[in-house]
Protein backbone atom coordinates (compact mmCIF):
# COMPACT_ATOMS: atom_id res chain seq x y z
CA UNK A 1 0.00 0.00 0.00
CA UNK A 2 1.34 3.49 -0.80
CA UNK A 3 1.65 5.42 2.41
CA UNK A 4 -0.30 8.55 0.92
CA UNK A 5 -3.10 6.69 -0.74
CA UNK A 6 -3.61 4.84 2.53
CA UNK A 7 -3.45 8.41 3.97
CA UNK A 8 -5.90 9.76 1.76
CA UNK A 9 -8.46 7.21 2.64
CA UNK A 10 -7.85 7.86 6.26
CA UNK A 11 -8.57 11.52 6.08
CA UNK A 12 -11.45 10.57 3.57
CA UNK A 13 -13.52 8.62 6.40
CA UNK A 14 -12.36 11.38 8.79
CA UNK A 15 -13.46 13.67 6.88
CA UNK A 16 -16.73 12.29 6.17
CA UNK A 17 -17.61 11.20 9.94
CA UNK A 18 -19.21 14.50 9.95
CA UNK A 19 -17.66 16.82 12.05
CA UNK A 20 -15.67 13.91 14.11
CA UNK A 21 -12.09 14.11 16.00
CA UNK A 22 -9.35 12.45 13.43
CA UNK A 23 -6.69 11.29 15.46
CA UNK A 24 -3.35 9.93 13.96
CA UNK A 25 -2.50 5.89 13.04
CA UNK A 26 0.91 5.94 15.54
CA UNK A 27 0.75 7.29 18.74
CA UNK A 28 4.24 7.93 20.22
CA UNK A 29 4.23 6.45 24.16
CA UNK A 30 7.54 7.27 26.24
CA UNK A 31 10.44 5.50 23.87
CA UNK A 32 8.10 3.40 21.46
CA UNK A 33 5.25 3.33 19.42
CA UNK A 34 1.83 2.26 19.99
CA UNK A 35 -0.65 1.52 17.16
CA UNK A 36 -3.98 3.08 17.65
CA UNK A 37 -6.93 3.28 15.38
CA UNK A 38 -7.16 5.77 12.36
CA UNK A 39 -10.44 7.46 13.36
CA UNK A 40 -12.55 8.17 16.93
CA UNK A 41 -15.79 9.10 17.08
CA UNK A 42 -16.45 11.21 20.80
CA UNK A 43 -19.91 10.44 20.75
CA UNK A 44 -18.80 6.58 20.26
CA UNK A 45 -15.81 5.81 21.78
CA UNK A 46 -16.60 1.90 21.62
CA UNK A 47 -15.96 1.87 17.54
CA UNK A 48 -12.96 1.45 16.69
CA UNK A 49 -12.00 2.24 12.90
CA UNK A 50 -9.09 1.15 10.87
CA UNK A 51 -9.15 2.26 7.39
CA UNK A 52 -7.42 -0.81 4.99
CA UNK A 53 -6.15 0.23 1.89
CA UNK A 54 -5.82 -2.70 -0.92
CA UNK A 55 -5.59 -2.55 -4.92
CA UNK A 56 -8.00 -5.28 -5.06
CA UNK A 57 -10.23 -6.58 -2.27
CA UNK A 58 -11.79 -10.21 -3.40
CA UNK A 59 -15.79 -9.41 -1.36
CA UNK A 60 -15.80 -5.64 -3.28
CA UNK A 61 -16.27 -7.71 -6.29
CA UNK A 62 -19.12 -9.46 -4.67
CA UNK A 63 -20.56 -6.70 -2.99
CA UNK A 64 -20.63 -4.90 -6.17
CA UNK A 65 -22.24 -7.80 -7.89
CA UNK A 66 -25.27 -7.38 -5.12
CA UNK A 67 -25.40 -3.95 -6.43
CA UNK A 68 -25.53 -4.19 -9.73
CA UNK A 69 -27.81 -7.37 -9.50
CA UNK A 70 -30.50 -5.79 -6.49
CA UNK A 71 -30.39 -2.03 -6.30
CA UNK A 72 -32.15 -0.69 -8.73
CA UNK A 73 -33.71 2.33 -7.20
CA UNK A 74 -31.45 4.83 -5.32
CA UNK A 75 -32.68 4.59 -2.32
CA UNK A 76 -31.54 0.29 -2.33
CA UNK A 77 -28.77 -0.25 -0.27
CA UNK A 78 -27.07 -3.53 -0.94
CA UNK A 79 -25.72 -5.09 2.81
CA UNK A 80 -23.75 -8.28 2.48
CA UNK A 81 -23.24 -10.58 5.06
CA UNK A 82 -19.74 -12.98 4.97
CA UNK A 83 -18.57 -15.52 7.22
CA UNK A 84 -16.16 -17.98 6.80
CA UNK A 85 -16.08 -21.54 7.73
CA UNK A 86 -15.94 -22.10 11.66
CA UNK A 87 -16.50 -18.19 12.11
CA UNK A 88 -18.55 -17.49 14.91
CA UNK A 89 -21.40 -14.90 14.14
CA UNK A 90 -20.61 -12.79 10.81
CA UNK A 91 -19.67 -9.88 9.31
CA UNK A 92 -21.60 -7.12 7.41
CA UNK A 93 -20.54 -5.46 4.16
CA UNK A 94 -22.41 -2.11 3.60
CA UNK A 95 -21.54 1.41 1.32
CA UNK A 96 -19.56 4.00 3.46
CA UNK A 97 -22.66 6.61 3.26
CA UNK A 98 -25.15 4.23 4.19
CA UNK A 99 -22.93 3.65 7.44
CA UNK A 100 -22.98 7.52 8.08
CA UNK A 101 -26.87 7.07 7.69
CA UNK A 102 -26.62 4.61 10.24
CA UNK A 103 -24.31 6.40 12.26
CA UNK A 104 -26.73 9.14 12.23
CA UNK A 105 -29.48 6.98 13.80
CA UNK A 106 -27.27 5.66 16.32
CA UNK A 107 -25.92 8.60 17.78
CA UNK A 108 -29.56 10.26 17.63
CA UNK A 109 -31.29 7.54 19.53
CA UNK A 110 -28.55 7.18 22.14
CA UNK A 111 -29.02 10.98 22.73
CA UNK A 112 -32.36 10.39 23.70
CA UNK A 113 -31.77 8.16 26.16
Amino acid sequence: MSRATGRNLEHAVAKGLKGKNFTCKKIKRDTHWISAPDDEIPELPELKIDAKYRKRFAFHVLFEEIERKYCKNPEDKAVMPTKRKSQRGFLITIRYEFFNELLDCYIEVNKKE
